[in-house]
């Protein structure tokens, strides 16, 4: 054996193997471990929660005979409350006639029921008491479906539109986001279902008006720096001569479906039963998307979708959103904001119950949106965990070797580029990479860096410049005590052995850095905590939720990468 290959074998020149650190006999397992297996537990439990939902029960009622069902047909006669300041959906022609979106509707549903039509003028403010009091047989009158307004009348499923809340800003207002409202003083409906929870949410002041007139007056007028409302009825005024600067947030907020209403009393019955089924099979044909084209309405994603969902077909080639036995709509197929732990079963069917009994909305156990989103998010933290960690300890490995040559030159070449990269804050590499890399490929080449990629990238160079050195001081360590020591593979457990502290902690930090993705629009679990938020208003518990997972995933993580630490140190002593 010559010299070269005594020295690489892990060996000084008499054969005797390189000292590694003293470490203590272990005698069980440590209390680090202990931790990390309950975390473990605790992180399943979460898990399976989140991931398990089991079929519906059937628990309704068979459908009762309705009166309001008995006089329309008795008198040939439906009456329909419709808007008639709310353009498209409904408003007065040059004849004074209404016309609209939602009168077309009236106008088929009459058709389907064979009877005739005949519309009744609602406001906002109004609607609800025109229905209860028996004024009209339904209302289509723009109405979100809220849980205050299910207490008042008996919403009609599936909803046949959806929409948010945005801001008609004037413009001389300086406001970019929601949080800039803060104090400012909104022109707002009455009775509209969003004012408390904007409100309370955004902290802003609210000028109440009864009509949608007055309150475009008061915005003209200067009195308020906004109008608070539904961003489809706010687009109709964007790009108007009259509406000139005037600009609405990109991000509306509590986005919620339209549905049509009839009198509670009718919960149950074969009115309900019939309106619904004439409802679904408008969203099965595309006749929704078709009014959606005739009255120039921005194309809806909650259309699009509910569309897609409705006209979707089982293997019998029946649709999947059917009534049951017991006239009930799919689970799947409703409103999910509405489903209670009566109707399912399994991990959200606990979900629904926390929040029914305790108020604790934890919808990534019960909503399936929010599930597979927050789902999402964790599958690319580990993605970017795993990708990143191991980018980074190839760059640390390589990186030092070239660092640790004999002739230097990887010294000098290598050093002031791996302190740059430890040097730069993580965020700024990924808008470096993204925003201006990326930005001038496509520019010139047609490609473009996907955000996941730059965020692995990042985090990458950032932590692979730290292991650089801590492998490279570890090299430097192992020379001294034997000058003959050469960077090798073979090497690599004695050198992790010196270096394990500063390659751990360098690990560590990345998976708790991997939350900085969200800048640049990566959905890992950061970024989808922030949007469930958003659209639940539940902060006090996914924040909490949040900190929990990434303390349980952290602790994981590491238990991990300290077993295989401790297999690879111990190869060097075989």
């Amino acid at each position: 054996m010559t010299q070269i290959e005594q020295k690489t074998d892990g060996r000084r020149g008499n054969g005797a193997p390189l000292p590694l650190p003293h470490r203590p006999k272990a005698t069980g397992p440590s209390l680090s471990s202990r931790i990390a297996y309950c975390c473990g537990c605790l992180v399943w439990a979460i898990l399976c929660l989140i991931l398990v939902q089991g079929p519906a029960p059937a628990n309704a009622n068979a459908p009762k005979a309705s009166k309001t069902l008995q006089l329309i047909k008795q008198r040939g006669e439906i009456v329909v409350g419709v808007k008639t300041d709310f353009a498209p959906f409904g408003f007065l022609d040059a004849a004074g006639q209404p016309v609209g979106f939602e009168v077309d509707l009236a106008e088929k549903l009459a058709q389907a029921l064979g009877v005739r039509l005949k519309l009744q003028s609602v406001t906002t403010e109004n609607r609800f008491q025109r229905l209860e009091q028996g004024l009209v047989d339904i209302i289509i009158a723009t109405a979100a479906d809220t849980q205050e307004r299910r207490l008042l009348a008996t919403p009609i499923e599936p909803a046949y539109f959806g929409g948010g809340v945005n801001v008609l800003l004037r413009p001389d207002s300086t406001a970019n986001t929601w949080q800039d409202l803060r104090g400012q003083q909104l022109c707002a409906l009455q009775s509209t279902y969003f004012n408390k929870s904007m409100t309370q949410r955004y902290l802003i002041d609210l000028v109440l008006f009864r009509s949608v007139r007055d309150a475009i007056l008061a915005l003209q007028d200067a009195r308020c720096i906004g109008f608070l409302y539904t961003d489809v009825a706010l687009n109709h005024y964007i790009g108007q001569a009259d509406f000139k600067g005037y600009r609405m947030f990109e991000a509306s907020a509590m986005v919620a479906s339209w549905v049509a209403s009839i009198h509670r009393a009718e919960r149950g019955t074969d009115y309900e039963i019939l309106v619904g089924d004439v409802f679904a099979a408008w969203q099965r044909e595309g006749a929704i998307l078709a009014l959606e084209q005739r009255w120039g309405v921005r194309p809806s994603r909650f259309v699009r979708d509910t569309n897609q969902l409705w006209s979707q077909l089982d293997d019998t080639g029946a649709p999947l959103c059917r009534r049951d036995t017991m006239n009930q709509w799919p689970v799947a197929c409703r409103n999910q904001a509405f489903i209670t732990s009566e109707d399912v079963t399994g991990g959200a069917k606990f979900g629904l119950w926390l929040k029914e009994q305790f108020g604790l909305n934890v919808s990534v156990i019960y909503d399936p949106f929010d599930k597979k989103r927050y789902i999402v998010g964790l599958l690319h933290t580990i993605l970017i965990s795993v990708a990143s960690t191991a980018v980074a300890l190839a760059i640390g490995y390589l990186g030092a070797k070239a660092m640790s040559a004999r002739a230097g030159l990887g010294r000098v070449l290598l050093a002031p580029v791996a302190n740059v990269a430890r040097m730069a804050p993580p965020i700024l590499q990924m808008y470096i990479l993204f925003f201006g890399v990326s930005s001038w490929l496509f520019l010139h080449f047609g490609v473009s860096i996907a955000p996941i990629i730059a965020a692995i990238l990042a985090l990458s160079l950032y932590h692979g410049g730290i292991i650089i050195f801590a492998l490279a001081d570890g090299a430097n360590v192992l020379r001294e005590r034997d000058p003959r020591f050469r960077f090798h593979l073979r090497m690599l457990p004695e050198l992790l052995a010196v270096s394990a502290v500063g390659v751990r902690s360098s690990v560590n930090n990345l998976i708790k850095a991997t939350t900085v993705a969200a800048s640049i629009s990566v959905p890992e679990l950061l970024s989808a905590t922030i949007a469930i938020t958003g659209d639940q208003g539940n902060p006090e518990i996914m924040m909490p939720l949040l900190l929990l997972m990434f303390l349980i995933y952290t602790s994981v993580f590491m238990a991990l990468w300290m077993r295989l630490e401790k297999h690879v140190v111990a190869m060097g002593g075989r």
